[in-house]
């Protein structure tokens, strides 16, 4: 939209009913209202007022990673949510502005994270010398866009402060964007706090305890036996201890321990339901812990519970479908009493009961569960065989009063080393127990009891060949033509779309940045990826074939599209294929990633293959790891 520049237009603008000109603002983006508000005193006090910024907040977090705090009091209708000022606000839309739109812009080298005093001319950070330097590296966690959490097979756990001195601190209370819009890597802090020192491990889970203010580490160790061991950092100490170089030993706290009868995956920790999932061959198992003073030990200890053990129904196998033999678990997430397994070929819903896990009910020297055995209540069933997946956080919601419903709903990004990366939501709805029935609803029977499972298949980032692309109407983006196999899985199973790619339509780039690669017919494999806890960015590493460069991607949500009259007359006269694809919109059909590289490297070194990698959502900031066990930072 033009400004008005003209000193007259200007006088019989600001001469306008404060609401009607609060409507007018509601069409202008975050750019135009500051430039507005620097023309007349009028307008900057208009454009400070609080509505304008909360109708900004509601079309931003639609698509835009905005504060976790935030995010959750928006969609629970928070009240804590009106005791943020209108600067406040105001901060949190620009600085999500602000990522967006160098969010897909080319980076400066990234610099590695030491474990020994290191100085460059490029002003790397100093980091205290800590006494064992980790390998192999098992994952990486990072937590409130600021602590990253390094684990290593070799049975070492490094924690990181990574907080930048110009980004945003955009938390609860208040301070939010800064306007420094310059480099701001040179007040990066990158400091090695603390480290874990042990023995081997062989899996190993993470997770921030919202309650205690500290990050929980659940590691799993097979050495003369098989152990389940729990970590606490307290975020306190740190706060409280906190030097910008300071190294502080032993701050990881052993609170819990667990000795098993065999071999077990850490899979998954929810500190607020205080369960461990863990799982040994194609099964899962369930255990809570109970928090209780010792003495002898600071903090807490936990004492470790088995609740509930899962089965696993093997299907059938014939001769020419050995494929189907392996049906591995790749994830698991808590959905309320409900646990989403995620397998390389399907999707399954276990229901649990926790409240089993008592203690007065419980033989603590057996890992045995004694709740029985969890039953699959709903499944849903890929064409695909996928070999790793990342989730997104889990979001609750509830209808109206007059819906016994509650749903949990997640993102994940899936890997298919043949076809490529698939982004799905997921989205379950079980029933409410023992809800109040009103005058709205005085009739149970005719609200559903039973639970629901919805999968779909959002976008795709394709690595094979064949098929072709639909155009899509949505601006630059293309539409993937999906096609139901016919042999679908009986019962409460779901099919998923087969999908078939071309890539005839790539257009050769003349650079690697901001294009989808430095050779588009010649795809090659993803070696890392992660999705943000919003779900609304995803980074992957990928690598050409016969080429030694490895390719930092990103890819953001777009915000929805505006409504266009034009495209209901273009359906109306739209030909029919013959594949019969025109019988599906095309907001059902997938959309293919728009990514951008924003770094490449080129080494022939192995050592340098990113394996692993992580990055803060509302900040930018990614966090690479590699194949010799150092972490590298790229960033914003």
């Amino acid at each position: 939209m033009e400004l008005i520049q003209t000193s007259s237009c200007d006088s019989r603008l600001s001469q306008l009913p404060p609401e009607i000109l609060l409507d007018v603002l509601s069409y202008l983006d975050v750019n135009e209202i500051l430039c507005l508000r620097r023309t007349a005193k009028h307008f900057n006090d208009i454009t400070r007022e609080r509505p304008t910024w909360i109708h900004l907040l509601q079309i931003y977090q639609a698509f835009l990673p905005i504060p976790q705090d935030v995010y959750r009091m928006y969609h629970t209708h928070d009240t804590s949510l009106l005791l943020y000022s209108s600067s406040a606000l105001e901060n949190i839309v620009r600085y999500a502005k602000w990522t967006r739109d160098i969010w897909t812009r080319p980076r400066e080298p990234p610099f590695r994270l030491h474990t020994v005093p290191s100085t460059t001319s490029q002003g790397w950070p100093l980091v205290m010398h800590v006494p064992r330097k980790g390998n192999i590296l098992l994952g990486m966690q990072l937590f409130l866009d600021r602590w990253l959490v390094v684990v290593y097979a070799d049975g070492v756990a490094n924690l990181y402060d990574v907080s930048d001195g110009n980004a945003t601190q955009v938390v609860t209370g208040g301070v939010g964007y800064s306007g420094k819009e310059s480099d701001a890597s040179s007040a990066r802090r990158t400091t090695l706090r603390t480290q874990l020192d042990r023995e081997p491990w062989n899996s190993f889970a993470t997770a921030y305890d919202e309650h205690s203010a500290r990050i929980l580490l659940v590691v799993a160790r097979q050495a003369h036996v098989n152990v389940i061991e729990i970590y606490a950092v307290s975020l306190h100490s740190l706060d409280q201890s906190y030097q910008a170089e300071s190294f502080i030993p032993d701050l990881f706290q052993q609170v819990g321990y667990k000795t098993l009868s065999g071999q077990r995956s850490v899979r998954h920790v929810d500190p607020r339901k205080r369960v461990i999932i863990l799982s040994s061959s194609n099964k899962i198992e369930v255990f809570q812990w109970h928090d209780r003073a010792d003495g002898n030990r600071a903090g807490y200890n936990m004492e470790l519970t088995p609740v509930q053990k899962s089965d696993h129904m093997e299907p059938q196998i014939l001769p020419e479908d050995l494929e189907e033999l392996w049906n591995g678990i790749l994830g698991v997430r808590l959905l309320g009493d409900h646990v989403l397994v995620f397998r390389t070929r399907s999707l399954e819903v276990y229901h649990y009961d926790f409240t089993q896990g008592n203690p007065t009910n419980v033989d603590k020297q057996s890992d045995s569960a004694p709740g029985g055995t969890m039953h699959i209540q709903l499944k849903h069933t890929f064409s695909l065989t996928f070999r790793d997946v990342t989730f997104s956080d889990v979001a609750t919601s509830r209808s109206t009063i007059t819906s016994r419903m509650q749903s949990y709903e997640l993102k994940l990004l899936a890997y298919d080393v043949i076809q490529g990366l698939f982004q799905y939501i997921v989205k379950l709805s079980v029933p409410i127990p023992n809800i109040v029935l009103s005058e709205h609803n005085p009739n149970p029977a005719s609200v559903p009891l039973e639970p629901t499972l919805e999968v779909k298949l959002l976008g795709v980032y394709p690595l094979s060949f064949g098929g072709a692309f639909k155009p899509s109407k949505r601006g630059k983006k293309r539409a993937l033509i999906a096609s139901f196999s016919s042999a679908l899985s009986s019962g409460t199973t779901t099919p998923t779309p087969m999908m078939t790619h071309s890539h005839s339509l790539f257009q050769a780039p003349s650079a690697a940045f901001g294009s989808r690669g430095a050779n588009g017919n010649a795809r090659g494999f993803i070696s890392a990826h992660c999705m943000g806890p919003q779900g609304k960015r995803a980074v992957w590493v990928e690598r050409k074939r016969s080429s030694t460069v490895r390719e930092v991607q990103v890819w953001a949500m777009e915000p929805p599209a505006p409504f266009n009259e034009s495209d209901v007359d273009e359906a109306s006269d739209k030909q029919s294929s013959s594949d019969g694809s025109d019988l599906l919109n095309d907001d059902d059909l997938p959309m293919e990633f728009e990514n951008q590289v924003v770094y490449a490297a080129n080494s022939y070194d192995l050592r340098d293959d990113i394996v692993l990698c992580t990055f803060s959502e509302l900040h930018g900031t990614i966090v690479l790891g590699h194949r010799s066990g150092e972490v590298s930072v790229l960033d914003l």
